[in-house]
């Protein structure tokens, strides 16, 4: 009799379970159409025809171009000028006064999700015309997915056109390291939509030192809204919790790094440099990070952090720890987009000020 009752008591867990599953299956299912229809939280990394193939760099920015990108989180216009960089032309190239910026960097120097005024290379060349009597133009030379290596190529072929007095290198530590592994030029490619992608058969990601869950999470939030915005949360409250650079996530915030990655880097920012140099520019880097550092209650140098201060101090150039400057700010929290990660317009609003003080030196020495 015992024996029954204990097989009908597994029965009825079994059904019972089979029936919640079953039921978080429906609701899941419903939230996922729910997004779809009305709250999308996947979208085209890039708008067709924003990009051209060039043998130098492999792709870099159609000119003359606008269109928009759109997020949860934004909706924002871009435009790009006759020479190929984001925002309108620049006016004062040929005025021989000119002290001329160029901004190399990825997205986050571009601007990915702000407006074409909202960029730091904007609003620095604002606020030095307002604290200066230089003529001062700053050209947004950075493009999206470019690591150092996409940098420096992209220098070579375009420093006799721009000409600039100062290089401003933006280096991201979260994937900067990954990039540099594989030049655009070796594995971009242009299709008939004008869309970017990869040659076939590279891996242009190198995921191989990702762990086997964030493998499995990279491919649902590519191909499911509700798994995206529910990593995405998750990550942020993560992120909020300080927790986030634990061991087992060093491979996602860019600190797993090898020796020959970091001198690799180290290398590739010297010849940033040393071409700047021989053609009378002057160099800064300005090392920057994903939020998890900044919007933490305290500062903790990663170690990513001393791969641009030895490469600074091996080409006697200045640097700039942006992050440190930033967590300091009472409006940390506003400088991210929390899902997405690039920085909103007030983070650009801050990079610019804290960049601002050391190229008023710069021009002070002139």
């Amino acid at each position: 009799m015992m024996t029954i009752l204990k097989k009908l008591k597994i029965y009825d867990l079994t059904i019972n379970f089979a029936i919640a599953c079953v039921s978080v299956s429906i609701v899941c299912i419903l939230f996922e159409i729910s997004l779809r229809m009305f709250s999308p939280q996947i979208f085209e990394v890039h708008p067709p025809y924003m990009y051209q193939a060039d043998p130098e760099v492999g792709y870099v920015l159609r000119p003359d171009f606008s269109s928009s990108i759109k997020r949860s989180e934004f909706d924002v216009q871009f435009t790009t000028n006759i020479m190929g960089t984001r925002g309108l032309n620049p006016e004062l190239l040929d005025q021989e006064d000119t002290y001329s910026i160029l901004v190399l960097g990825d997205s986050m120097a571009w601007g990915f999700g702000v407006a074409d005024n909202e960029t730091f290379s904007v609003r620095l060349k604002q606020s030095i015309k307002e604290d200066s009597n230089q003529h001062v133009e700053v050209i947004n030379g950075a493009v999206p997915g470019y690591g150092t290596v996409d940098q420096l190529n992209y220098l070579r072929a375009s420093i006799d056109k721009f000409q600039p007095d100062l290089v401003v290198v933006q280096f991201f530590s979260v994937n900067d390291f990954i990039e540099n592994q594989s030049p655009a030029n070796e594995w971009a490619t242009i299709d008939e939509m004008g869309m970017l992608g990869a040659l076939d058969g590279f891996d242009v990601q190198l995921d191989e030192n990702l762990p086997r869950i964030e493998s499995w999470k990279q491919f649902a939030k590519q191909n499911s809204h509700l798994a995206k915005l529910c990593s995405d949360s998750l990550g942020y409250l993560i992120i909020r919790s300080g927790e986030n650079f634990a061991p087992s996530m060093a491979a996602l915030w860019g600190e797993d790094f090898s020796e020959n990655e970091a001198a690799l880097t180290i290398d590739l920012l010297n010849q940033v440099a040393e071409l700047a140099n021989k053609h009378n520019a002057t160099v800064m880097f300005l090392y920057s990070t994903g939020q998890a550092q900044v919007v933490q209650d305290r500062y903790t140098p990663a170690e990513s952090r001393q791969v641009v201060a030895m490469a600074a101090q091996k080409s006697n150039v200045a640097w700039v720890d942006l992050s440190e400057q930033m967590q300091a700010k009472d409006e940390k929290l506003g400088f991210y987009y929390p899902q997405d990660g690039h920085w909103t317009s007030a983070g650009h609003r801050a990079v610019a000020e804290i960049v601002q003080p050391y190229i008023l030196q710069l021009l002070a020495n002139e």
